[in-house]
């Protein structure tokens, strides 16, 4: 399972990699407020349900008695905070939000920039955990008080499908872990004033790890098998070039998704304030990538501004991706 900034999709593959069956759908982006992006976490989760139903079906009967396991995939950035109980202490906010943008004009005007990048591989953006997390803590502290968990789109979706809390290394590293040693940085967290909220941050795991199983409420929901293993996942970004056989060091690859990005794997950290640097989905790798909210979440806007029928823009992102397919 896949879940986007724009539409949330699974795939059954068989065991040599061949695609056999899809389902998907769109999560609608709310903006409250100027410069607020964010989406309803219990609509994430419902079209992620029925986008794994939807798959299971085109598979055919009792498909989910023969899935191995599910594997996770998500959009990075944002914040997706839940309770004790798991239950969202408000809506998601995705990384096209920009409220957080006075904190980056702050941070800029003193030592916290050059050091985070030291520290970090990375300098925040209004979308990151960093930024997110430091603008909650001004504006909506209760929000805070109430939060047990802050997670990833993927970590949510996890939580329910398993009822486990954890995330891995590529999402992690978007804005609190060691650029070098890996794990959650303490420094880092006092550099953004954050060091007090460090309870909040999930237990990190191996991409590949069986980090839950499928409980029964959501393999009522998906047609999925209860007890069925689901990995901790990785940030889609890492996915993708996973997916597409770009892991090699030095190999460029080009997403036209949500988020235009080129990213490159290599072998040791390259660290430049122009592009972000952040763990792999394998140990003494890294993932360097240059990112701009500027690619299909454009060109949705546009379709809607100028009155194209929802069928017709899903049609147009469905040949789009037919135009990346036959050029890759």
């Amino acid at each position: 399972m896949d879940a986007g900034h724009t539409v949330t999709k699974a795939v059954l593959f068989d065991a040599t990699g061949r695609a056999v069956a899809r389902g998907s759908g769109p999560v609608p982006l709310k903006t409250p407020q100027p410069h607020w992006v964010e989406r309803d976490m219990d609509d994430v989760w419902r079209t992620a349900f029925q986008a794994i139903a939807a798959c299971l079906a085109e598979a055919g009967p009792d498909a989910g008695r023969a899935v191995a396991a599910v594997g996770l995939a998500g959009h990075g950035d944002g914040l997706y905070a839940v309770d004790e109980f798991g239950r969202p202490v408000r809506a998601g906010i995705v990384a096209m939000d920009t409220r957080a943008e006075p904190m980056l004009v702050e941070w800029r005007r003193t030592p916290v920039w050059s050091r985070a990048l030291e520290l970090s591989g990375t300098v925040p953006f209004a979308g990151s955990p960093a930024a997110l997390l430091a603008w909650l803590a001004r504006h909506e502290p209760g929000a805070l008080v109430q939060a047990r968990w802050l997670l990833s789109c993927k970590d949510w979706l996890r939580l329910r499908l398993t009822g486990a809390v954890a995330t891995d290394p590529t999402d992690a590293s978007a804005s609190f872990t060691d650029l070098r040693r890996g794990g959650y940085s303490p420094e880092l967290l006092d550099l953004y004033g954050l060091g007090a909220l460090a309870r909040l941050l999930p237990p990190v795991l191996a991409c590949d790890a069986v980090s839950g199983t499928v409980t029964r409420e959501a393999a009522a929901l998906t047609g999925l098998i209860a007890g069925t293993p689901v990995v901790t996942g990785a940030h889609d970004v890492d996915a993708a070039a996973l997916g597409i056989g770009g892991t090699t060091p030095g190999e460029l690859c080009l997403i036209a998704g949500s988020f235009s990005i080129n990213q490159v794997v290599s072998e040791r950290p390259v660290v430049d304030p122009r592009w972000q640097v952040r763990h792999f989905v394998r140990p003494g790798q890294w993932m360097s990538m240059s990112t701009s909210p500027a690619s299909v979440a454009n060109l949705e806007w546009f379709l809607r501004v100028t009155g194209a029928p929802a069928d017709q823009r899903y049609g147009v992102h469905e040949a789009i991706g037919r135009e990346v397919e036959a050029c890759l």
